[in-house]
């Protein structure tokens, strides 16, 4: 049991760490990239995209957050 919670605990952290907002964004951009393949339309572009709003919007954020 022991091994499993750490399991558990490295994935967590590893997806959501401390940006639940981010790791939000990337599954929505997940769940449209397959929505797309779905109705046969190239969505190879469209991830790359999430990815980057997703970064930029981290930055954003931390940026604004700092003091001085």
């Amino acid at each position: 049991m022991y091994y499993l919670k750490k399991f558990g605990l490295f994935w967590y952290r590893f997806l959501i760490g401390d940006d639940w907002v981010g790791a939000a964004i990337v599954i929505a951009g997940l769940i449209v990239t397959y929505g797309l393949l779905k109705a046969e339309i190239a969505a190879y572009w469209f991830l790359p995209l999430v990815v980057m709003f997703s970064l930029s919007l981290s930055l954003f954020r931390q940026a604004r957050s700092r003091p001085g």
